[in-house]
């Protein structure tokens, strides 16, 4: 081989290496990134925590957690929470002051627990979390 030639394979070489380096550099920034900390178990009724500690939860503070959980990249207004809740417990029972006083209650039952909740209020808006919650739970398990 001459030495141009040589030296053209050597540059290209290099190039593609560059290429395939910023390539992955790319895919692991694009590609959604799946935190493997908080997670919904129990078909939804446990809330387990990055460290693996449980909280039990109700029917409305379930809805929520999955409300919240299906939209991770933005926050939730309490108007579309509360329809939202509603709707997956096919009631008219809640409102707004009724979701202040169960994420209250739920707040409170986590601290009880030891648990910081991944959930924000984001002032005069509604609510967002902070970490991803995942909500891919294996089907039930067939008794007996």
């Amino acid at each position: 081989m001459n030495t141009d030639l040589r030296s053209t394979v050597i540059q290209l070489d290099a190039g593609l290496r560059m290429i395939n380096s910023a390539l992955e550099h790319l895919r692991q920034h694009l590609e959604p990134r799946v935190e493997a900390a908080w997670r919904l178990s129990e078909e939804g009724w446990i809330l387990v925590t990055p460290d693996n500690r449980k909280l039990q939860l109700g029917n409305a503070e379930r809805a929520l957690l999955l409300a919240l959980a299906r939209h991770p990249a933005r926050q939730m207004k309490r108007d579309e929470l509360v329809r939202t809740i509603n709707d997956t417990l096919e009631s008219d029972h809640y409102n707004t002051a009724a979701l202040s006083v169960m994420i209250s209650r739920l707040r409170k039952k986590a601290t009880a627990d030891g648990v910081d909740l991944p959930l924000h209020a984001v002032r005069g808006q509604g609510y967002a979390l902070s970490s991803g919650i995942d909500i891919s739970m294996p089907a039930p398990r067939p008794a007996g």
